[in-house]
């Protein structure tokens, strides 16, 4: 969750690796996609839902980066579908899609986080999964360490990803067709509040097993049933977090 009163939100990886980060708290990269051709390129519905509000606008952005099922046919993931769906954060966007009734604007993913995952941030690279160097920076996170950064090197229980790694196009590729689009659609809905209301507030939504895997930092502990996530009071007001608590059951 994030509340500031500015046009700010959670990069984890980028503020946890050092990433040069913009006036307005986004890691200053370049955004390829959108760039193509130089102009502005649209959102590709295939890739990315956007619910927009069905009343009156509120400065309340919402998104659900890990509920995607539709798998590209050039994902050739090793484990069985089943296996592999177990990454998912199935069916949070429903969850959340009242949002919109409520004058919110909710982005949906519609592709796997396995494939590649729009929650880390660009540079979080698994070297083990390629079959050749990256040609940029890479900030690799703890993330990355389980095998589940950018993109995953391996399933559900530590199992591998893939019969094969990866070339860089290949990876290049999701970025620019997968990642970059998410981004933008997410960062449109924020600039958009922020300038309709000069703040906005973005609460980015997820699930998470009753219990840690083994894969987890916390195996086989019970967790609790709801979760107000700060990045220990890093990404959120105290007030708005405090508010949120009240609310809950």
């Amino acid at each position: 969750m994030s509340a500031t009163g500015r046009p700010e939100r959670e990069y984890r990886s980028a503020q946890r690796e050092g990433t040069p980060m913009s006036a307005t708290g986004r890691p200053e990269r370049e955004d390829r996609s959108a760039k193509r051709g130089g102009t502005p390129m649209s959102i590709p519905t295939n890739v990315v839902r956007r619910h927009d509000p069905r009343r009156a606008l509120i400065p309340l952005v919402l998104d659900s980066p890990h509920s995607g099922t539709r798998y590209p046919d050039d994902f050739d993931h090793l484990p069985p579908r089943a296996l592999v769906r177990q990454a998912e954060d199935t069916h949070v966007a429903e969850l959340y899609g009242a949002a919109a009734e409520f004058g919110a604007t909710l982005i949906e993913a519609l592709f796997p986080r396995a494939y590649i995952d729009p929650n880390r941030h660009v540079a979080d690279i698994d070297a083990q999964l390629l079959t050749e160097a990256w040609p940029g920076p890479i900030t690799p996170s703890r993330k990355t360490e389980q095998g589940i950064g950018l993109v995953w090197r391996v399933a559900h229980g530590g199992t591998p990803m893939y019969a094969r790694k990866l070339s860089v196009a290949e990876v290049q590729r999701r970025i620019d067709d997968y990642y970059e689009p998410y981004q933008r659609s997410l960062t449109t809905a924020l600039d958009e509040r922020y300038r309709a209301f000069g703040a906005v507030w973005h609460i980015n939504c997820h699930s998470m097993p009753a219990v840690g895997d083994v894969m987890a930092d916390d195996p086989g502990r019970a967790r609790a049933d709801f979760v107000l996530g700060d990045r220990d009071g890093s990404t959120c007001a105290a007030a708005l977090w405090n508010m949120s608590r009240r609310l809950g059951p």
